[in-house]
């Protein structure tokens, strides 16, 4: 039986029925890796499960060719050195350098072992890193600002990613240019350097606040790579830098708007032209009060139509961070939350999804931008957007004022994730859901949003 659906690296076994992920290792990596073709079974027949177990293992093995790939010529150099002396039994575990392997200061069955190594072997490039291992030794390259920035993001990566990596790249580029180097050492980076940095940007005309962020965001870089990187010794030279006398900063930050039910009317035209996950996610971003990132990596595991009071369930995860402790928490589903849930849960029947994302195009890392990107899109044609104050993370905004309407300010927290998370808040077997789930449909119907199927945003 063929695949219905055509995707890439995905086999079908023609005895068993069960579905692979197989891909070709790029040539530059093969050394490193030791193999040449990933190969792996993703243990299910169904073909729906292979699909969502795919694209696991491809964004697992995608992240590894790019890790690889930034870690830059000498750093792959030094892991395939490593890797090879380790089979041939002449580089312990612990180890993170080795000597050259020379006549005169190494044991004879070393030097014996490396030569016979050498002599026998057929490929060009091994034959080459075992001769440069024997005669000039291995050493760690040094840590420079790309894996620095990498080791960092793994670190934060959390509700606000995308923004976080934006804004830390350009940091980034901005030390290069000022430094004169593409990707320099962070060991080589002065506190000259650090000044040089702030008072180019500042001639550049940058804000003060811009300027302020920029140093923020290296001197957060350089302390996770200081404890990550386990570098005891390195100097943070944007520790305490401030700005020069006579550059004051600016405003306070501008802050986000509530969109009124005007303006999402004025939106849902441009938000139907889109695809149905797009759709979907802004009607459930309308009815839950949800984060888009909470909505984007939801599975079909937290998602309890059958109880009493159908909901579904926020709460961290593998891949799923979320903002605060106290935003773990269940939200009850009304009206066309409800129907869009049940809808898409009954196109899986039959199938074992459970652990399945519910919307898997925009589950991975960089889903929720995408999403937030496609909906600026829609809003900007509907003359809606505005810069930080009207985005689409606004219609939290509006869900929190609707609800404020009709409730105290303790369960509106419960609904959105609000407040610090209390010993108090896990009393009660039903976590207030029928009462959330009472003050969710007045609140929307007090807005104007009827909790039902047919509902003002249509209109």
């Amino acid at each position: 039986m063929r695949l219905t659906v055509s995707v890439k690296h995905l086999r079908k076994e023609n005895r068993s029925g069960i579905y692979r992920y197989r891909r070709r290792v790029p040539e530059d990596l093969r050394l490193v890796i030791g193999k040449s073709f990933i190969d792996q079974t993703l243990e299910t027949t169904d073909e729906l499960v292979a699909v969502q177990r795919r694209e696991e293992i491809h964004q697992k093995v995608q992240r590894l060719f790019a890790e690889l790939r930034s870690k830059g010529t000498e750093k792959l150099e030094y892991q395939t050195a490593k890797e090879t002396l380790k089979d041939l039994g002449v580089w312990q575990g612990a180890q993170s350098d080795m000597q050259p392997v020379l006549l005169d200061t190494s044991t004879p069955p070393v030097f014996e072992k490396m030569t016979q190594a050498i002599l026998a072997e057929s490929d060009p490039k091994k034959q080459l890193l075992l001769m440069k291992a024997k005669f000039q030794g291995v050493k760690p390259p040094a840590i420079r600002l790309n894996e620095a920035v990498e080791v960092y993001l793994d670190e934060r990566a959390g509700d606000n990613f995308e923004n976080l990596k934006k804004q830390t790249t350009l940091a980034a580029r901005a030390l290069c240019e000022a430094k004169g180097e593409d990707n320099p050492e962070i060991a080589e980076v002065t506190f000259d350097d650090a000044y040089k940095l702030r008072d180019t940007l500042l001639e550049a005309g940058k804000a003060a606040d811009t300027v302020k962020k920029r140093l923020g965001s290296l001197r957060a870089v350089y302390n996770v790579a200081k404890r990550r990187l386990n570098l005891p010794q390195l100097v943070n030279p944007f520790g305490g830098i401030s700005l020069p006398k006579g550059h004051k900063e600016g405003p306070a930050k501008e802050k986000r708007q509530a969109l009124t039910v005007d303006e999402i009317k004025l939106c849902q035209p441009e938000i139907n032209k889109s695809n149905e996950d797009i759709k979907d996610l802004w009607t459930l971003m309308i009815y839950t009060g949800a984060r888009p990132s909470e909505l984007c990596r939801l599975k079909w595991e937290d998602v309890r139509l059958k109880d009493d009071v159908p909901h579904i369930r926020i709460n961290a995860g593998p891949g799923r961070p979320i903002k605060t402790e106290g935003s773990e928490r269940s939200v009850p589903l009304v009206g066309r939350g409800l129907t869009i849930l049940t809808r898409r849960k009954e196109k899986l029947i039959g199938t074992a999804h459970s652990k399945i994302d519910v919307i898997p195009r925009y589950a991975h890392r960089g889903g929720p931008g995408n999403v937030s990107g496609l909906m600026i899109k829609a809003m900007k044609k509907a003359d809606v957007w505005v810069t930080i104050k009207k985005v689409p993370y606004s219609i939290r905004h509006s869900h929190k004022d609707w609800m404020r309407r009709v409730a105290r300010e303790e369960m509106t927290n419960r609904i959105h994730g609000h407040g610090r998370k209390s010993v108090a808040n896990d009393y009660g077997s039903d976590e207030f859901l029928s009462e959330l789930e009472k003050i969710i449909s007045e609140g929307l119907e007090r807005s104007g949003l009827h909790p039902g199927i047919g509902n003002a945003i249509d209109s």
